[in-house]
C-alpha cells in the first residue's frame, strides 16, 4: 500500500488580537480568557478628551453610558467564549451604538470597541461586517493617538487579519511590522505583547515558504511567552505546535516531534487530556509519526484521540473526522483493508456532515476510499468514489494541510 500523508488538523493559529499579557482576545480560536477592556497595545491606558475620561470615575453620572457600554462588551466576549456567536455579535453592536450615542466621535473608547465588535465578527466568520468596523477604528486611532501610537495596534493586527482571509498578503505582512514596530519602540523587543505579533508574522512568512525569516520570529515570540508567563504556560502551545510544523517542513522531523509532545504534556496538565487542543495536536504528532514511517505508533495515538474526542467533542465533528481519515491511512499501511475502510467511511460521514460533499477533505475521503476498494478487486464501488472525489487525488496532500 502506498504511504499517504496524513492531514494536519490545525495547521496554524491566527490570533486576531492581543490582550493585556499578550494573549489572543477571549473568542473561540484564542489562547486566552481575558476579557479586559485594555488599549490596542496591551499596555497602560492613557487618558483623553472627551465626556468621559477613560477609566470610568466612580458616580460619575456622565459616565454611566461607558459603564453600560463595557459590561455589554464583556457580555458579548463571555458569549464568545461559551460558543454563543449571535448573542456575541447582538451585545458587541448594542456597545458600540451605546458610546456613538453618548460619547464624542473621536474618544478612544470607540477605537476599543470598535477592534472589539470586529473581533467578534470575524470570529463569527463575518469578515465582510468587520471590514468597515476595522478601517474606521484604524482611521479613528489614527486621529486620536497619531501614526506610531500603540492604541493603533489592536486595530492593525485585526487588519492583518481581516486581509489574511480576503488574500492580500503583502498587506498583511505590513500590518504586521508596522504593529511590532510600535510596539518595540513603545515597550522594548522583549515585551510580552509582541509574542503574538511575531508569532502572526512568522506564521505568514510560512505559509509564503519563507522559513528561514520565520523560524528565528517564532523562537523570539516563544522566548518572549517563556519569560512573561512561564515555561509551562499553556499560552506557549499554539507557538509550540506552528514551530513543529516549521521544523517539520524544513526536514527536522526529530526537532519537530519533540516541539510537538512538549505542546501535548504542556495542554494536557493545564487543560486535560480531552480538550480539543490536545487533541487537535495529537493529530498532527500522528502525522508526523506516520510520514517518518512510524504507523504503528501514528494508529496508536490516533485512537487515543479518537477516544478524547468522543468523550468530549460534539458527536458529528470536522477535527473527528479527520482523525478517522488518518487512522484509516494507518491502518492501510498496516496492511488492515477492512479496518481502514472502516475508518475512512466513518470519517466521510463526519466530513460530508459539516464541511459538505464539496469539500476538499471531504472528496480526499472519497478519493482515498476509491484507492482503497480498488486494491481489494471492489473496481465498481471504488469508480463511484472516485466520480464523488473529482480531480482530487489521494496523495500527496501537502497542498491541503496549509488551510
Amino acid at each position: 500500500m502506498s504511504s499517504y500523508h496524513l492531514i494536519r488538523l490545525l495547521s496554524m493559529v491566527l490570533p486576531l488580537v492581543s490582550c493585556t499579557h499578550g494573549d489572543p482576545a477571549a473568542l473561540p480560536g484564542g489562547k486566552s480568557g481575558c476579557t479586559a477592556l485594555v488599549t490596542g497595545d496591551g499596555g497602560p491606558a492613557e487618558g483623553a478628551s472627551g465626556s468621559c475620561p477613560w477609566t470610568v470615575a466612580e458616580g460619575s453620572a456622565s459616565c454611566i453610558p461607558s459603564v453600560h457600554a463595557l459590561a455589554a462588551m464583556s457580555g458579548a466576549m463571555l458569549a464568545g467564549m461559551d460558543g454563543r456567536i449571535d448573542d456575541a455579535v447582538a451585545q458587541a453592536r448594542l456597545a458600540v451604538e451605546e458610546v456613538r450615542n453618548s460619547l464624542p466621535p473621536e474618544h478612544p473608547l470607540l477605537v476599543e470597541l470598535l477592534t472589539r465588535q470586529a473581533t467578534v465578527l470575524m470570529a463569527a466568520g463575518k469578515t465582510g461586517d468587520a471590514s468597515p468596523l476595522i478601517d474606521e477604528a484604524l482611521g479613528l486611532a489614527h486621529k486620536v493617538y497619531g501614526p506610531e501610537h500603540p492604541g493603533l495596534v489592536q486595530a492593525l493586527n485585526l487588519s492583518a487579519a481581516r486581509n489574511y482571509q480576503t488574500g492580500t498578503p503583502e498587506q498583511v505582512e505590513a500590518d504586521f511590522r508596522k504593529a511590532l514596530a510600535i510596539n518595540e519602540k513603545a515597550y522594548g523587543p522583549d515585551y510580552p505583547g509582541n509574542a503574538v505579533l511575531l508569532n502572526n508574522l512568522a506564521l505568514l512568512l510560512t505559509s509564503s515558504m519563507r522559513y528561514d525569516e520565520a523560524e528565528p520570529l517564532f523562537r523570539r515570540s516563544l522566548a518572549i511567552d517563556e519569560k512573561s508567563q512561564g515555561p509551562d504556560s499553556p499560552s506557549l502551545a499554539p507557538t509550540l505546535n506552528n514551530l513543529a510544523i516549521l521544523a517539520d517542513s524544513m526536514g527536522r522531523p526529530a526537532e519537530a516531534e519533540v516541539l510537538y509532545r512538549r505542546s501535548i504534556d504542556i495542554l494536557v496538565k493545564a487543560k486535560g487530556a480531552d480538550h480539543a487542543e490536545v487533541i487537535r495536536n495529537q493529530g498532527n504528532l500522528a502525522t508526523l509519526l506516520f510520514t517518518q514511517g512510524r504507523p504503528k505508533e501514528a494508529c496508536d495515538l490516533l485512537k487515543t484521540a479518537l477516544a478524547a474526542a468522543d468523550r468530549s467533542l460534539p458527536a458529528v465533528d470536522s477535527d473527528r473526522g479527520l482523525l478517522l481519515i488518518g487512522l484509516g491511512d494507518c491502518l492501510a499501511e498496516l496492511s488492515d483493508a477492512a479496518g481502514a475502510l472502516a475508518a475512512y467511511e466513518r470519517g466521510l460521514d463526519q466530513l460530508g456532515s459539516t464541511l459538505g460533499p464539496e469539500h476538499a477533505y471531504t472528496r480526499l475521503g472519497h478519493a482515498l476510499i476509491a484507492e482503497l476498494l480498488d486494491s481489494m478487486g471492489e473496481a465498481e464501488k471504488a469508480a463511484e468514489h472516485r466520480k464523488l472525489a473529482g480531480d482530487i487525488a489521494p496523495y500527496p496532500l501537502e497542498s491541503l494541510v496549509s488551510e
